[in-house]
């Protein structure tokens, strides 16, 4: 279905009540990768700001050599799961938006799997940050590092 063909966008508020309902997003490229001609090191961003119009609550980004802004206003307050497999993190503190001090009011579960983080910095899963986190998974990543 193409994206603006919904019969209730021709509705006041239509197109804002049909995106509240959307609560699963998963990101990957068809085949293949993504923007597959970057050259390696280069920093292109993945818009996602139509998050902010939705109520996701699980998120998976699978697959990608570009950064998603996690920082996308309405993210961080309704999440509750986040999985990001074999794509492109700079870092965790960047990529989470600790180093903003980014609070993720209801993020339960948070799966990092082969994104080839190699540091973990300190107060990076402060409580305070992640109050509500009861699942870690950074499996398959090459962390050399652990701060205090």
């Amino acid at each position: 279905m193409n994206g603006l063909a919904h019969p209730s966008f021709g509705k006041r508020n239509g197109m804002s009540e049909f995106f509240r309902k959307i609560k699963h997003v998963t990101i990957q490229p068809e085949s293949g990768e993504i923007l597959g001609g970057i050259q390696e090191g280069k920093i292109i961003k993945l818009p996602i700001g139509f998050v902010s119009a939705c109520s996701i609550t699980r998120l998976n980004i699978q697959d990608l050599k570009v950064f998603v802004n996690m920082t996308t206003k309405g993210l961080a307050e309704n999440l509750i799961e986040l999985t990001v497999e074999n794509s492109r993190i700079q870092t965790l503190e960047i990529f989470l938006g600790s180093t903003q001090g980014l609070i993720w009011k209801k993020l339960k579960t948070l799966k990092c799997i082969k994104c080839k983080v190699n540091v973990i910095g300190a107060g990076i899963f402060e409580k305070k940050l992640f109050a509500k986190l009861q699942f870690l998974d950074l499996s398959y990543n090459e962390i050399k590092v652990i701060e205090n």
